[in-house]
Order: structure tokens, then C-alpha cells, then sequence
């Protein structure tokens, strides 16, 4: 777990005294230098013995515990701070509606919620009609609908780039074709409706809402689909842990680095591997990307294209964080993967305040 960005290797005798570093010493060798720690804001300044030149951008960075949700909005708007997330709420109210700020969606990969087959289990010990269900969800349309367009489609792995995820002209290819997935259905030779039962995490009104549309889409294509709505506990026990289920719907296990996500769901011997796949092919993939620098990139990409075909799981919606930045704020690129966070470093001053 070194690769984590949240894990650092800290001399045994500094740790030693207090059992901890809650009341310091504040030691390292990053581009910031914490100044000043509250309970409610860390003030950071830059260190000017850094080793890479014009890092960080900023001579300082404060951050502030703002909870609240309108709080946070009224401090963006009348120039508190420069920068803030925004929840589902506050995007709907500010945007269109602040030319002053600049406000963008990011997704983070590996996160969010995951469509997972039982391939052991009829129907879908079937690869075609694990298909067809693909082409029967426009995961696009549906994100549209029901969350303001918040959130990406992807196989569902955390990648070091946005560059390693197949585009979305390629995820189409296997997505939102009713056409297609009709096709299947008759070229499969069983009688419509094919009927399964869809269980869905009760996380809140977003799952809920995503998967009737999911059924609605289904239902269209020459499917019946039974929406059973379980609560957390029982998302884990019956489905992550007693792998009873035809279909599920809902959040993926916390996990924040590619090799976590690849070994952890996908291979065939991985702790939470759930669609009790057992595919040669994909573990000598998994397995190769984890020992090779030159060409990781296409094998990731070559993963994906391999999940998709055999149509074992994919994410119809991925997490993703909002921000809204003033005209001050200039170079931010968040990229959470592994819990990383040097995109603060490479904040600029933009010197406009509007």
C-alpha cells in the first residue's frame, strides 16, 4: 500500500515520544509547509527548499472547514474563498446562474456505483444475454435524467489518467443500443420477456431513481425486470459476501489505486470477485499490468475492452466531485487516484478577481 498517496514512511523515534504526530512534529519534504493547524483551517506556505523549481504555484494555501452546504456557496460568491466543492444541490442552483465562477465536473474513477452479473447463475451464465443487457441501458440518458448529468460511465477501474479509460465513443459501442440488444435477445432463442431480478442498494434516492430507469430501458427491449431494493447491511451480506443474486446495482468497495480494483473484483482468484467469472485470459492481463512500465497504459485499456465484451460488470455511473473556482484560481486539474493530492502544488494565482 506505499503506492498510496495518503501513506508516508516516518522514522520510528519521531513517533515514539507521543505515539503519534497529533500535536507534531510536522516533518517532511513536500512542496508546502504547514504554518499554522485549527480545528476549523490548515495554513500551508511553500517551501522554498523544494527540489522542483516553480513548485508550489502558490505562496500559500489556506483551507477551510466549511460543513455546510449554503455556507460554502455564500463564501464562494462573495469572494471568502476562492475555490469550494459543490454537492448535487448547489450545482443545480449555481450553475448557469454565476458568470463569475468557473465550474466543472470531475470524475473519480473507481468510485461509484457498479451493474454486476452472476455468471454462474441463469440468466446471465449466458454471455449474450449479459449483452443484450448493455445495449439495452443507456447509462448516459440516465444520468441525465436523474442527477443533472453528474457523473461518467466507464468499466469502473481507478486509472492513472483519463487517457487509460476507453472513450465514450467506445463504450458505446457496447452501451445504449436497443437495436442491438433486441437482436441478441432473438438470436438467443428464448421466449420474451426474459425475466431476472435486479437487486438494488438503498444508499439513497439516486440509486433508486437510476435503477427504474435501468428497468424502464430493459423492460423495452424484451426484458422483465424485478427491482428488489436492499438496505446496506443487507447489500453486503447477501450480495458481496453471499453472492446471492442474478443482477445487483449499487456502490463498489472502497478501493483507490488500479492494482487494488484489478486484483480485488476482476481476477479470477480476488476477494470480491462476486460474478464468479473464472477467465484465464483476463488474470494473465491483470497480472501483466502489475509488472510492466513501457506498454501498462494499452494493457489497461485492453482490460476494459475485455470486460466489457464478456459483459461481466461496468459502472453506469461513476463518482464524481464538483468544483467551482472565482477568476484567482488558475492551473487546478484534480486527479484523486491512490488518494493522491500534489494537484494543490500545481495551483497558480490567476489575478483576475471579478
Amino acid at each position: 500500500q506505499l503506492a498510496n498517496g495518503i501513506n508516508r514512511i516516518i522514522a520510528p523515534e519521531v513517533v515514539l515520544p507521543g505515539g503519534d504526530l497529533t500535536n507534531g512534529p510536522t516533518i517532511g519534504s513536500g512542496p508546502w509547509s504547514m504554518e499554522e493547524y485549527k480545528r476549523e483551517s490548515i495554513r500551508f506556505e511553500r517551501n522554498l527548499a523544494y527540489y522542483e523549481t516553480g513548485v508550489s504555484g502558490l505562496a500559500g494555501l489556506e483551507i477551510l472547514a466549511i460543513p455546510d452546504s449554503s455556507t460554502r456557496i455564500a463564501a464562494i460568491l462573495t469572494g471568502r474563498v476562492d475555490l469550494t466543492p459543490l454537492d448535487v444541490n448547489a450545482y443545480s442552483q449555481l450553475k448557469g446562474n454565476s458568470a463569475s465562477l468557473t465550474i466543472q465536473k470531475f470524475p473519480e474513477q473507481g468510485t461509484g456505483a457498479v451493474f454486476v452479473f452472476n455468471t454462474v447463475r441463469a440468466p446471465f451464465d449466458q454471455v449474450d444475454l449479459r449483452r443484450a443487457v448493455l445495449h439495452g441501458i443507456d447509462p448516459w440518458s440516465a444520468i441525465d435524467k436523474v442527477s443533472y448529468g453528474i457523473g461518467d460511465v466507464s468499466m469502473g477501474s481507478p486509472v492513472l489518467d483519463l487517457d487509460w479509460l476507453l472513450s465514450k465513443d467506445h463504450m458505446k459501442g457496447y452501451l445504449g443500443n436497443q437495436y442491438e440488444a433486441k437482436k441478441l435477445l432473438l438470436e438467443n432463442g428464448e421466449s420474451t420477456p426474459i425475466a431476472f431480478s435486479l437487486k438494488v442498494a438503498d444508499y439513497g434516492d439516486i440509486y433508486l431513481n437510476l435503477a427504474d430507469e435501468y428497468k424502464e430501458m430493459l423492460d423495452g427491449v424484451g426484458f422483465s425486470v424485478d427491482i428488489e431494493t436492499l438496505n446496506p447491511r443487507s447489500y453486503v451480506e447477501d450480495l458481496w459476501q453471499g453472492g446471492e443474486f442474478q443482477a445487483f446495482f449499487g456502490p463498489v468497495p472502497p478501493v483507490d489505486n488500479p492494482n487494488a480494483y484489478l486484483f480485488g473484483l476482476l481476477h479470477s482468484e480476488g476477494r470480491w470477485n462476486i460474478t464468479g467469472n473464472v477467465d484465464v485470459t483476463l488474470d494473465e492481463l491483470i497480472e501483466k499490468q502489475a509488472i510492466t512500465q513501457a506498454d501498462r497504459k494499452e494493457i489497461v485499456l485492453d482490460i476494459q475492452e475485455h470486460v466489457m465484451d464478456q459483459a461481466l460488470m461496468f459502472m453506469p455511473v461513476t463518482g464524481t466531485r464538483i468544483w467551482a473556482w472565482n477568476g484567482r484560481v488558475s492551473g487546478f486539474h484534480p486527479n484523486v487516484v491512490a488518494s493522491e493530492y500534489y494537484y494543490w502544488a500545481r495551483l497558480k494565482d490567476g489575478g483576475d478577481f471579478r
